[in-house]
């Protein structure tokens, strides 16, 4: 994976803050899944289900990323896609927690020198629950079953981990 990002970068989830959030002055954005559609200039977008990757892709009538949004893609997925966008080629030596997206791309973000993260959309960090009604208009919700309560553990492992600086956005609106 040969990317170079600034040490600071904004990473999206789907959490209600995500609808009040104001864009100005952000660095690179990062979407997970479809919160992709969501973030206006969004620098790249990082899925591994193959439902949301369809999508990406614009397959079953979804509408396909901008071709300017780069995808960091799981290297076991090229067989299957071919994304005109820029493609950030990851595979599992990079990850050593595999359990869901989100500490995923900190792990990743992490291997390639970015030290500070901005949460949008991560309210589920703190018991808030629900998507951001941007998500639900485009029917992107998870199929998460308990509040992302064990993935938020996930994350903040993964946070402690990598030596990430977490800026939990939600929390400052």
């Amino acid at each position: 994976m040969d990317i170079r990002l600034q040490e600071e970068v904004w990473l999206v989830g789907k959490g209600p803050s995500l609808d009040n959030f104001k864009w100005t002055g952000s660095g690179p954005r990062i979407a997970i899944n479809e919160a992709a559609y969501c973030v206006p200039d969004c620098t790249a977008a990082i899925a591994v289900d193959y439902h949301v990757l369809d999508k990406f892709e614009g397959r079953d009538g979804a509408e396909q990323l901008p071709n300017r949004v780069a995808i960091m893609l799981k290297k076991t997925h090229l067989n299957k896609y071919s994304f005109c966008n820029p493609l950030w080629i990851w595979d599992s030596q990079h990850v050593a927690d595999m359990h869901s997206t989100a500490p995923i791309v900190i792990q990743l973000l992490a291997t390639i020198g970015v030290k500070i993260i901005h949460f949008v959309g991560f309210d589920a960090i703190d018991s808030i629950a629900g998507y951001a009604k941007k998500i639900e208009n485009i029917e992107g919700q998870g199929t998460n079953m308990d509040d992302y309560r064990i993935i938020s553990t996930h994350v903040l492992n993964a946070i402690n981990a990598m030596n990430i600086t977490p800026v939990w956005e939600h929390r400052c609106v």
